[in-house]
């Protein structure tokens, strides 16, 4: 029986403690941090309701800047002043050659105004 007893008054903490928590909980929901009167639901906080329409549209306004600026990077490397220069270090003593590096250069052909690869 003594079991039983100690079951008993652990079973007891254990309600008072829930009783407790449950107290100051709704306490602590019923008051503010400051003490002052709040609901429960209370209004949000955030700085407005975000635009998605308004979003969409910088977007693709930002889409059509990179297009414009893709085809001028077009345009430049067509008429053929662009000049690459790749300096990259040489592979060591045991090192494998990087096959990009080695390979000959493709022939160059000349595409008829305004055609693009691929198409």
């Amino acid at each position: 029986m003594r079991s039983l007893g100690y079951l008993n008054g652990v079973l007891t903490v254990l309600a008072v403690l829930l009783v407790l928590n449950l107290w100051v909980g709704w306490h602590a929901l019923s008051t503010g941090p400051a003490g002052d009167m709040v609901t429960v639901a209370t209004p949000a906080r955030a700085q407005g309701i975000p635009d998605g329409g308004a979003q969409r549209l910088e977007i693709v306004n930002q889409l059509k800047l990179v297009n414009v600026r893709l085809a001028e990077l077009g345009e430049f490397m067509r008429s053929g002043e662009m000049r690459v220069r790749f300096e990259g270090r040489q592979p060591g003593p045991g090192q494998t050659p990087n096959p990009l590096m080695s390979a000959p250069p493709r022939p160059r052909t000349q595409l008829p105004q305004g055609e693009a690869e691929g198409e």
